[in-house]
């Protein structure tokens, strides 16, 4: 009881002490990614192609990559929202993955794992 209060109150100084993360610039690609969701009102956008402290992921997956499995860190993440993640095997670089569901765990408080199904996209020239 003692170790999980203690861990909490760390967490929550941590919390204090630490500047907000500013967003970083996003590519041509995922600009039309975000457009293109934003005119289909489909989940949010969530952007793991750069990882960092607190917001990072693995991913295996399955059926062709059809559908996979994935366990990370990040908060906010809901059904229905939408994962940008690095695909080096793809021309695009990065791949378009739905939530069909989530859990996140209680300790730590952001990390989760979900099964996610791949979301194809247009084969268009980004302007």
């Amino acid at each position: 009881m003692i170790r999980a209060i203690a861990r909490s109150l760390r967490w929550c100084w941590d919390l204090l002490e630490t500047k907000p993360l500013e967003r970083p610039s996003l590519s041509p690609a995922q600009t039309q990614v975000e457009r293109l969701l934003s005119e289909q009102q489909q989940g949010n956008v969530h952007d793991y192609t750069k990882r960092y402290w607190g917001h990072d992921y693995s991913f295996a997956p399955r059926g062709g990559g059809h559908y996979g499995h994935a366990m990370g860190w990040g908060y906010g993440i809901h059904v229905g929202d939408l994962l940008l993640l690095d695909n080096k095997l793809s021309a695009r670089r990065d791949s378009l993955y739905r939530v069909l569901q989530i859990k996140y765990f209680s300790d730590p408080p952001d990390m989760w794992t979900a099964e996610l199904e791949w979301v194809p996209r247009e084969a268009k020239a980004v302007n």
